[in-house]
């Protein structure tokens, strides 16, 4: 039986974040890093127009008369108008710092998170480049603002979702809420439309489109997590300035440019909240999370853009403001053998010209339909992680991993094997088995702890790092821990 939930809010998190004392360090430190900036443009600017003077290259100055230093300051005493020039000079500069201190950070911004996006495509995806997404189909739902009128319903691709997103019809952004079975895409394709976004930087950098602001929830969750140490377990977070808070005070990519600006562009309604894996936020949680989402979806300011597991979200208590807030619902449709065969193909090209593909597209799907793998290739991730391994493990072995848990070692030791090649790893202080190992007390202290998206790692020494665990304390070597993070 679950125990009764109640809503409170931390000590010092109900304020408002103008109160905040770090946002009153930041905001004095941009001010006095304007000021000096512009100073010193306006002390650069002097000297030069100085140096004209005394040196008179060009002879625009009086020849007849002396340039030097001490005749300068000596016609600046005895005219007042240059010394008004000079402050005006001086004012002007550091006006123009201020006007253009957001856009110059906003285009920052922009520039760490598409640096960001690279990273991520190169580390977890298959894609060449983000415009070369794979085309999966979604069925979208929008329920009618009368009810007796049946809702909409729209079967669109990637592309077209994305573009409608950016172009909204009839200039209406609504919120959205996408959701599918585990390893169906939902993070790749919120990744996508943060691309798609930030294409379209010049308008995000003089205003006119909202900012997209990636807000991973276990992220989010471990936020969370800290504000309630030393509260019972029935305590949570509640209020409408939680996840700003934790958006103020967190290290994700591009914040450290936002964090200045970040109350005025929410009061403004000028942000897009992509907030992936809904599911991941705690059951101690999801109450409280559930009622601050709800009340800013309410405020038709800023959009959200939700992912949750289709499974999960039909237990949160979110659907009521989903449909409140007519909400459109993006289903990402299993994948069937049309577009799979396609996809192969499409992967089998892509291969670098030092990889040759063995096998051709026709066995490959063989290996799909006369297994059971037929069943799991229907959802993505298990069907690119197949990709991954069959050209080295061959078609015949590939038919007997015909279970989710094969496939999934399976790509595991492909994973591994692969980066234990690459140059770094040359001085063979790692091994496979090392990384197992690893890999497998992680698997024993995330069941211990019941933390399935994130653990909690403390320093002992330098070279121990400790989980505790109901079950024990996990000590994990230091030396493996930072191998595995570079």
């Amino acid at each position: 039986m679950i125990e009764e939930q109640r809503l409170v809010t931390p000590t010092d998190k109900g304020k408002d974040i103008n109160e905040h004392p770090s946002k009153r360090c930041v905001i004095l430190t941009r001010f006095l890093r304007n000021i000096l900036v512009g100073v010193g443009i306006a002390i650069v600017l002097t000297c030069i127009e100085g140096g004209l003077w005394i040196f008179n290259p060009l002879h625009q100055f009086s020849s007849g008369s002396s340039h030097t230093l001490s005749s300068l300051l000596s016609t600046l005493a005895h005219a007042p108008l240059f010394l008004l020039l000079l402050l005006l000079q001086m004012i002007v500069p550091c006006a123009l710092m201020f006007f253009i201190d957001k856009p110059l950070a906003l285009r920052r911004y922009v520039r760490d998170v598409q640096k960001a996006q690279e990273r991520y495509r190169v580390l977890y995806t298959s894609l060449t480049s983000w415009s070369a997404i794979y085309e999966t189909s979604l069925t979208c739902y929008q329920d009618a603002p009368d009810l007796s009128t049946p809702g909409k319903v729209q079967h669109l691709s990637v592309l077209e979702l994305a573009q409608e997103l950016v172009n909204p019809v009839g200039g209406l952004q609504s919120h959205q809420l996408i959701l599918g079975a585990p390893g169906a895409g939902k993070s790749v394709l919120l990744y996508f439309y943060w691309y798609t976004l930030l294409r379209r930087s010049r308008s995000i950098i003089f205003g006119s489109d909202k900012i997209p602001i990636y807000v991973p929830m276990h992220r989010y969750n471990l936020y969370l997590d800290t504000q309630t140490t030393g509260s019972s377990s029935e305590e949570l977070v509640s209020g409408t300035q939680s996840l700003i808070h934790f958006l103020y005070s967190s290290d994700l990519v591009g914040m450290n440019h936002l964090r200045p600006f970040l109350h005025n562009l929410v009061a403004k309604g000028n942000i897009l909240f992509l907030c992936d894996g809904l599911n991941e936020i705690d059951e101690k949680y999801r109450s409280a999370v559930n009622v601050e989402f709800a009340e800013m979806m309410g405020q038709n300011r800023n959009q959200f853009i939700l992912t949750c597991r289709e499974v999960d979200f039909q237990e949160q208590q979110l659907g009521q403001a989903v449909k409140e807030n007519l909400v459109v619902r993006v289903y990402i449709d299993p994948l069937d053998e049309k577009p799979e065969r396609s996809f192969i193909e499409r992967y089998i090209k892509e291969q670098g010209a030092g990889k040759k593909w063995r096998h051709t597209a026709g066995q490959v799907m063989e290996v799909i339909n006369h297994s059971r793998l037929r069943d799991h290739c229907a959802n993505p991730f298990m069907f690119f992680s197949l990709l991954e391994v069959i050209d080295g493990i061959g078609t015949n072995r590939g038919k007997k991993i015909d279970t989710r848990g094969r496939l999934l070692r399976a790509l595991v030791k492909h994973s591994i094997q692969n980066e234990l090649t690459q140059s770094q790893w040359s001085n063979g202080t790692l091994t496979e088995h090392d990384v197992v190992i690893f890999l497998s007390e992680l698997a024993c202290a995330v069941r211990w702890t019941h933390s399935i998206n994130a653990l909690r790692i403390a320093v002992v020494d330098k070279k121990t790092l400790q989980v505790d665990c109901k079950a024990g304390c996990l000590n994990i070597p230091h030396n493996i821990l930072l191998q595995l993070s570079l």
